[in-house]
């Protein structure tokens, strides 16, 4: 799986995190979306238009549906608002790929850009295993509380089978059939898995950008410090030449990072307030 593909070249920016961008489907050409767009249809089908639209028997499977389909909508909401930031996105990987193509030169900065490399990598990597962890539990824990449910229950009355995710499901009796509610459990541990890798692509990729722009503000600071070794004028005059263009083109990073947050950030955190109203 590319999660688990080794880092090739450390001094690429964001790998692994546009590796899984591209796996989902997340491309500036809306021909090559298939992926994407196939994504949004199942996940409507098999979540959303069943919490929106399908009912429910109490008034706490509402309240708890309704905030699992906030989650889920927070997750997908990146994706919805990614493909149009394209422009800004691939013109803040080409600025940055440059920053790291002019300063590399010097083996200290290498090394810094390397290692951040290396960290982005790992991070995305545990964060996928770790959430894999979440989803196999809260999938093997319903599961065995299902068995348990079926094996205990009074022969003479119906018992409600817990859900994954709890919502009907068109014309399957997933709460009272065994049978239907295992094929429920197993279309939403899909619907879970795809959450699953666009939430890993998400943080990878939001979280490796931050961190590799202030990573870059760094290195300008480093080099400002370090003018002061240098003895020779065209040296210096070079060295601060070279500090200013890269000055300008972080300058020019920060902005496109922030165009490509601004409306993103703003919906993951409208997105939270909303579901803890609902679980709380």
């Amino acid at each position: 799986m590319v999660v688990f593909e080794p880092l090739d070249d450390p001094l690429k920016v964001l790998p692994l995190p546009l590796k899984l961008l591209a796996l989902l489907g997340v491309n500036k050409n809306p021909s090559e979306r298939f992926r994407l767009y196939a994504i949004y249809a199942y996940l409507c089908i098999a979540l959303f238009i069943p919490k929106l639209c399908l009912g429910y028997e109490t008034i706490p499977q509402c309240f708890r549906s309704i905030a699992e389909g906030m989650f889920s909508f927070n997750t997908t909401v990146t994706f919805i608002m990614l493909p149009l930031k394209m422009n800004n996105l691939e013109g803040l990987l080409q600025n940055l790929k440059r920053f790291t193509q002019i300063v590399i030169i010097n083996e200290d900065y290498e090394q810094i850009l390397i290692s951040l490399n290396t960290t982005i990598h790992k991070f995305t990597k545990f964060y996928f295993i770790f959430t894999n962890g979440v989803v196999f539990s809260i999938t093997g824990s319903t599961i065995a509380g299902m068995l348990y449910t079926y094996y205990t229950k009074d022969s003479e009355r119906s018992a409600a089978f817990p859900l994954v995710m709890e919502n009907r499901f068109y014309w399957i009796d997933s709460h009272y059939n065994l049978g239907h509610c295992f094929v429920h459990q197993a279309l939403m541990f899909f619907a879970l898995y795809i959450l699953l890798v666009m939430f890993t692509a998400k943080a990878g990729t939001l979280f490796g950008l931050i961190r590799f722009c202030s990573t870059v503000l760094g290195i300008i600071v480093l080099k400002i410090e370090r003018l002061c070794q240098i003895g020779s004028v065209d040296q210096y005059t070079a060295e601060l030449s070279e500090i200013i263009e890269l000055h300008q083109l972080v300058i020019k990073c920060s902005r496109q990072l922030q165009n490509i947050l601004m409306e993103i950030l703003l919906a993951q955190f409208t997105g939270c307030v909303f579901i803890w109203c609902f679980m709380l």
